[in-house]
């Protein structure tokens, strides 16, 4: 159910069509699309090698593409630069909703949940496959309200995006 090669899956996405934002504003997927038609054959060949690295950290996956659009400089660079900074901020966003809802619980157990579940999404450090390892396995032991909630905190504005993706 969750699947958490976040950044991957969404660089993905955006190759498969453009998506236009439900408020008109030219949001993350939009960015990605437009830098993915950006890219010569060759290179983004090389950005889907170093985004489906599965040894690879998700920082050292950041890394590597920031050093590879470095490389290349220019246009393709600042998009590149700006879908990053649009990446940082949504994972802020995401952290700042785990905590509000951590909050909201009286069971130690649920907030404790939230807690981990932060943690583990923040640490860049480890790769998407243990993240998502990690987050099933806090979560197999969570109740059904927590699953939910979480589920909506990390996956809701992908979902839309989805949705808005597959009617195009």
């Amino acid at each position: 159910m969750f699947s958490t090669n976040f950044f991957v899956l969404l660089f993905f996405i955006a190759i498969v069509g453009s998506v236009q934002s439900q408020n008109g504003e030219f949001g993350f997927f939009e960015k990605l699309h437009d830098l993915d038609k950006s890219l010569s054959p060759k290179q983004r060949e090389e950005v889907r090698e170093i985004g489906t690295n599965s040894s690879a950290t998700k920082q050292e996956i950041i890394d590597n593409l920031k050093e590879f659009f470095h490389g290349i400089g220019g246009d393709l660079e600042k998009k590149f630069n700006a879908a990053a900074e649009m990446y940082r901020l949504k994972i802020a966003e995401i952290s700042k909703k785990i905590k509000e809802n951590q909050s909201t619980f009286n069971d130690e157990k649920a907030k404790e949940i939230f807690e981990k579940a932060g943690k583990i999404h923040q640490n860049m450090n480890i790769t998407f496959a243990e993240e998502q390892k990690q987050i099933k396995s806090i979560l197999e032991t969570a109740p059904s309200e927590v699953k939910r909630k979480l589920e909506h905190i990390f996956w809701h504005s992908s979902s839309q995006h989805h949705k808005a993706i597959l009617s195009n």
